[in-house]
C-alpha cells in the first residue's frame, strides 16, 4: 500500500496492509508536516490494537523514501 498523504491516504495506510503475508506501508514522504502527522497516526493506530488486544501491525514493515530517492 504507497501514499503521500496522511489524510487522505491514511486510512488506507492502517486497514489496507497486510503484514503477515509480507504487506510493506511504502509511504513518499513529500513534506515533512506529512511525515510528523504520520507518525503520530502510527502511534496512535499501534496504541489502539494494542488496546483492543489485536496483533500491533500499525507500527512494522514501514518503507519511507523521498520523491527524489525513487525517480
Amino acid at each position: 500500500m504507497g501514499g503521500d498523504t496522511p489524510a487522505s491516504d491514511g486510512y488506507m495506510q492502517f486497514q489496507g496492509v497486510d503484514i503477515d503475508r509480507g504487506g510493506i506501508h511504502l509511504w513518499i514522504n513529500r513534506k515533512a508536516k506529512y511525515m510528523d502527522q504520520l507518525n503520530g497516526m502510527i502511534a496512535r493506530n499501534a496504541a489502539a490494537q494494542a488496546k483492543a488486544g489485536l496483533p500491533v501491525t500499525a507500527d512494522k514493515n514501514w518503507v519511507i523514501v523521498t520523491p527524489e530517492q525513487i525517480q
